[in-house]
């Protein structure tokens, strides 16, 4: 069964009205995206509201975004239901990929009447790559092969997928800052940070990685990433102490930003030093295990920091064994 929806075409220009078909099923998807799983995205009111109510408006102007919310629903679903795991997380794929076509439309047309509807996607798109390359692919075993799963965990498809998108994003970014998303492009105090300057749990151990590579001919790729690295774990824990009526003032995405910003800001040198499978590019990408570990309490980053540290250890082997025993400990391998 089936329901017409009347409204503006969503992922082309000129084709005027159209009357989009959604199901009976759909609409559960998006009753429980209204519901939960927009809840889940962002576990404070202030900044749930996004994703609540601005992302399901866009996505009635654009079809490709109510495409994109249905698939993180649907893998939403396939979290909350084991019993019903690779049906839905085939579902949320099927959506996916209709997403994944109206978004190339809309790139191709790029223009203000859509710009807020390709940053909503592409939002959405992230906890998407999360959701699916983390626990829900090991568990409807999307790769057998131990192979491919260390391929995976260490990002050969998925840090591609959330590090282009600040460069199809770019020329869209001036018109999403004076739209209603423009808190979203907000990453507080990130560029104000000096991680050298503040207190912070654990930081000396990330400092004290950088006696690792102090004679390699790429020390400052791994330095710059280090102390980035570094930044966001105090941009995190910012948050842990902050006041509630600091933290009630504030309307982009806090704690969540942090790893994002680090994918996004790292140099792409150091990314090709950790496919090439480089000991130090590797055992930094262990201890940004430990910090997106801290986020486990999030279902699509739920395994991410374990898995992570465990393919680090298992590639490094024991003579790396002096710096990795912590990452281990923290998420709970040893």
């Amino acid at each position: 069964m089936s329901v017409s929806i009347s409204g503006p075409s969503p992922d082309s220009p000129g084709e005027g009205k159209l009357i989009s078909p959604y199901t009976i099923k759909d609409m559960a998807l998006l009753h429980h995206w209204t519901w939960s799983t927009s809840q889940s995205v962002a576990d404070f009111p202030d900044v749930s509201r996004y994703w609540q109510t601005v992302f399901p408006q866009i996505a009635f102007e654009h079809t490709f975004v109510m495409h994109a919310i249905l698939s993180l629903a649907a893998l939403h679903q396939a979290y909350l239901y084991p019993e019903r795991r690779k049906q839905l997380t085939m579902e949320a794929m099927r959506y996916h990929n209709q997403a994944i076509h109206g978004f190339q439309r809309g790139i191709e047309h790029m223009n203000d009447d859509n710009s807020d509807a390709l940053f909503a996607w592409s939002s959405l798109n992230i906890i998407y790559v999360f959701a699916t390359y983390g626990q829900l692919y090991d568990d409807v075993e999307l790769d057998m092969a131990p192979a491919a799963r260390k391929s995976r965990i260490l990002g050969a498809e998925w840090l591609p997928m959330v590090r282009g998108v600040e460069a199809i994003l770019h020329p869209v970014y001036q018109r999403v800052r004076l739209g209603p998303l423009s808190s979203l492009l907000s990453t507080g105090n990130w560029d104000h940070l000096e991680p050298d300057s503040e207190r912070v749990a654990d930081d000396e151990r990330f400092r004290s990685l950088g006696s690792i590579w102090a004679d390699s001919g790429d020390h400052e790729i791994y330095d710059k990433t280090l102390f980035l690295l570094r930044k966001s774990l105090a941009y995190m824990k910012q948050f842990e102490t902050m006041n509630a009526e600091t933290a009630g003032s504030l309307t982009y995405n806090r704690r969540l930003s942090g790893p994002l910003v680090w994918m996004l800001t790292t140099p792409g040198e150091y990314f090709q030093q950790l496919h090439q499978r480089q000991p130090h590019a590797m055992l930094l990408f262990a201890y940004f295990g430990v910090v997106i570990h801290s986020l486990n309490g999030y279902w699509f980053f739920e395994g991410w920091g374990r898995n992570i540290v465990e393919v680090v250890d298992e590639l490094l082997g024991e003579y790396w064994k002096p710096w990795t025993e912590w990452p281990k400990r923290v998420v709970a391998l040893s």
